[in-house]
């Protein structure tokens, strides 16, 4: 007898197999991405990788959001199985069986699925963090490939979460089983599948929340802000998107439903009155498969942009090899600084093909109609002007050219302003006298368009100009170019800062790009990750949605070609069901991703890319290669659905 109900649970899910292998995979690989992702936030190989640090932060992140979006995945797959199986709990009680001998044999298909996952999750993620931890370390520009060995810990947590996991989910089912009665759970396959009414309500909600999201991600410019209004822009399009996909697209039905022309037709006739009289379920299920497909083109299109786009950005934020700031207290400190620069270089063996040192003052100005307003304390606005105060002779220094400036003008270096632009100060206008060219090369053009805008500013009296504004004549700025390679460039970096010159901190390109690649390519790992996951989740959805469809529809298929409908018509109508509704999701995807660009190039921007049209090209390929594996997903199960109607 205790062999019994193991035996039948082993048998229930053989004869089960085209329901439960999906699940079974799908629990599988979610096993594998949860142990792979911990195994990088917490192995100790990983923290020897260099510059790994932030690395490892986003991987712990990362193992967050996979838990918690393998528990979702998990519970829908779920709630697909047992609607699935209740006619059969119910057959078992008809037959005698009692609610606890049933639910004896619900915890051993539990415990034999949790254990096929975890044994075969935990085995591919072994296997597959060795590949993956070779291809991060190309992503990361590394030249030495590290290997990684199986992580207890990672293991562990993994048998935790998931044995959890499916500990709430057999309670889960167990409450559903005593609660229904065995007559509801003999009917529980057609439970909730009236034709549904379009809510009138629910469409105003959705299309209230679709645009408020809309209007937030393209009205806002400010990229500083732009991170908390991408994620309530988020929140509302989900919102809306399940909003009228709930009852926006039974009033589309129905308005099809009313033309005669479309609706008498045998394949259209079959296909909307099948979806209309399920349609609440299936437009939760298309909905999720929107925002899935939605999030998996934002994620893998604005990371692939990070990774391509990072060094044009990081030559855009430093402009020169080695970057030094500091304070300078006279005249005589440009002088003192190009010579210990010079020193320093020639002790090194290499030598410097540009020098741009310069004293150096800050003043905050708002925008208005092309003129530089000095900014009060408690000021708002929507555009902030952040101007270098250059002198005229330290200019001159620099560019070996001779500056002729009258009291009232001043050159400009902008990636932003115009020639046009005026400088209002203390009742006095500036005017702009000509282009500052030798400093055109050091302005902050990466972080232009954040409404945060750059510019270097060259007057004559600079000093009594920033005094009057309340500023100083204090900063000190260097930008050298080196030859000689990374390591020259590094070492001249910490030689300069610990000169004892008026450069008291330094940085080199070589040594920032270090960390600016490991920091990319992780985003670029993480990102094709979690793309990887969403696609997963939107296969396991639609084979499911379409599973489902193929057991409701069976019945009622063969009853029409009893009364007449052929072979042919049937495979008409399974095509044109897909071609009305499943491809709504990759259409509305799109949608939401066209009004998302612009919100998303401001985040970009904070990361330094400034390159929209990179990020367009991307946006558009993404969608091509996911469409087409969405499409291909679509074929594959579309013969299920074909083979278990026609059966």
């Amino acid at each position: 007898m205790k062999a019994f109900f193991p035996r039948i649970a082993a048998v229930n899910l053989a004869g089960n197999k085209t329901a439960y292998l999906p699940y079974l995979l799908t629990s599988s690989v979610c096993v594998a991405t949860f142990y792979i992702m911990l195994t990088f936030a917490i192995s100790p190989e990983m923290a020897r990788v260099p510059y790994a640090t932030g690395a490892v932060m986003l991987f712990g992140f990362g193992t967050v959001i996979i838990a918690i979006f393998c528990a979702a995945l998990l519970f829908y797959a779920n709630s697909f199985l047992i609607r699935r199986r209740k006619k059969e709990f119910g057959l078992y009680s008809v037959l005698g069986m009692e609610k606890r001998h049933v639910g004896v044999v619900l915890f051993f298909e539990t415990l034999y699925t949790l254990a096929a996952s975890l044994i075969l999750g935990l085995i591919g993620g072994t296997l597959l963090s060795q590949l993956l931890f070779g291809a991060l370390s190309s992503l990361l520009s590394f030249d030495v490939v590290f290997s990684i060995s199986f992580c207890d810990a990672a293991a562990i947590a993994a048998c935790i979460l998931f044995g959890g996991l499916f500990a709430v989910i057999f309670l889960y089912n167990l409450l559903h089983l005593y609660q229904a009665s065995p007559v509801s759970l003999l009917h529980g396959e057609q439970t909730g599948e009236r034709e549904p009414r379009a809510s009138w309500i629910l469409t105003i909600i959705g299309l209230a929340a679709l645009g408020g999201g809309y209007t937030i991600a393209v009205v806002r410019t400010n990229a500083v802000t732009s991170i908390p209004d991408f994620f309530l822009a988020v929140l509302l399009v989900i919102i809306g998107t399940f909003c009228l996909f709930t009852s926006g697209s039974i009033k589309f039905l129905k308005a099809l439903k009313r033309s005669k022309r479309f609706y008498y037709k045998p394949e259209n006739f079959i296909s909307l009155s099948g979806m209309l009289f399920r349609m609440k379920r299936n437009a939760a299920g298309l909905a999720s498969i929107c925002i899935l497909f939605t999030m998996l083109l934002v994620t893998v299109s604005t990371t692939l942009c990070l990774y391509l786009g990072r060094e044009s950005s990081l030559q855009q934020l430093y402009p020169t090899a080695v970057t030094a700031f500091g304070e300078a207290s006279g005249a005589d400190d440009v002088t003192e600084a190009l010579n210990t620069a010079e020193s320093i270089a020639q002790e090194n063996g290499a030598e410097l093909t540009r020098s741009l040192v310069f004293r150096s003052g800050t003043l905050v100005f708002t925008e208005q109609d092309g003129t530089l307003v000095l900014t009060q304390d408690g000021d708002e606005a929507d555009h902030f002007v952040y101007a270098t105060i250059v002198p005229a002779e330290d200019y001159a220094a620099l560019s070996g050219e001779e500056v002729v400036l009258e009291p009232n003008e001043f050159l400009l270096a902008s990636s932003s302003l115009s020639q046009d632009t005026v400088l209002s100060l203390n009742g006095t206008e500036y005017r702009c006298a000509g282009e500052a060219d030798a400093l055109n090369a050091v302005t902050q053009t990466g972080l232009a368009g954040m409404d945060m805008q750059f510019a270097m500013i060259v007057c004559r009296d600079a000093e009594s100009l920033l005094t009057s504004a309340g500023g100083s004549l204090t900063g000190f700025n260097g930008y050298f170019d080196v030859t000689g390679g990374d390591e020259a460039e590094t070492a001249f970096a910490e030689a300069i800062a610990s000169s004892g010159c008026a450069f008291s901190y330094a940085s080199s390109r070589a040594d920032v790009a270090q960390e600016w690649y490991a920091l990319y390519g992780c985003f670029l790992f993480l990102g094709l990750f979690f793309g990887a996951l969403f696609l997963m989740a939107t296969g396991l959805i639609i084979y499911y949605k379409q599973l489902s469809e193929g057991f409701d529809d069976s019945t009622r298929f063969a009853i029409m070609q009893k009364v007449g409908l052929s072979p042919e018509e049937s495979r008409r109508a399974i095509r044109r069901q897909i071609l009305l509704v499943f491809f709504l999701p990759l259409a509305a995807a799109a949608l939401h991703l066209v009004f998302a660009y612009n919100i998303i190039c401001n985040i970009l921007l904070i990361l330094g890319v400034t390159d929209r049209m990179l990020f367009a090209c991307l946006c558009a390929a993404t969608f091509v290669l996911c469409a087409a594996v969405y499409y291909l997903i679509y074929r594959l199960t579309s013969r299920t659905y074909s083979r278990l109607v026609r059966a």
